[in-house]
């Protein structure tokens, strides 16, 4: 039964807020106002149902920005382990030691006249550690090459290959000469150099 309200000559039918034309079918649960069949969604106008909607959506928000977000991946727990020791490094081992006059001439002598070294580990002065290591050095080193000579001299005679040999000879002695002079050196400012494999071995029977 339509709803009015009371003016002269009879009743005027309430209209619709939204829908002035239609006859009012209930009113907003919220607001009151006069709302069609139309409008009449769960009772509530489509004003109130908007302003819900906006207060849903604005508590959505501060909840999100409230809250830290969250990775959507899951990432492996890290582990770390444990560096190794560090080894000694080829500029410790090259540093300049507190060794006297008399043990840096031995040092050095022990390359340019290596064949005293057997001497050396003999005479009270080699027992230090300095001149040691000088010493069996020398002795690695200056076997080394001489080796390294009598195989290229072997070679030498070879056939096919004894021309490459007796090419590479020249070279070899100077060079050899050159490094002794250099390890002399280096043992006579009272620094311990160590040359590949010879400088292992020296340092292991130190």
């Amino acid at each position: 039964m339509p709803r009015g309200r009371p003016v002269k000559g009879g009743f005027d039918i309430m209209g619709c807020y939204y829908h002035p034309r239609l006859a009012t079918a209930t009113l907003c649960r919220d607001c009151g106002r006069e709302i069609c069949q139309t409008c009449s969604e769960s009772g509530v106008c489509p004003g109130c149902r908007l302003g819900r909607a906006l207060k849903s959506s604005q508590a959505r928000t501060e909840v999100a920005v409230a809250e830290p977000p969250r990775s959507s991946t899951w990432s492996a727990p890290r582990v770390e382990t444990p560096k190794p020791a560090a080894s000694a490094s080829p500029a410790a081992a090259n540093t300049a030691v507190d060794a006297t006059h008399e043990e840096r001439a031995l040092a050095s002598a022990c390359y340019v006249l290596w064949p005293l070294s057997l001497i050396l580990l003999l005479l009270p002065s080699g027992r230090s550690t300095f001149v040691r290591f000088h010493v069996l050095q020398s002795l690695g080193v200056n076997g080394l090459g001489v080796a390294l000579y009598l195989i290229y001299a072997l070679l030498a005679n070879v056939p096919l290959i004894g021309w490459q040999s007796a090419w590479a000879l020249p070279f070899l002695v100077p060079l050899w000469l050159l490094a002794d002079l250099y390890l002399a050196i280096r043992a006579a400012t009272g620094q311990m150099p160590r040359v590949p494999f010879a400088g292992d071995l020296a340092s292991r029977f130190d």
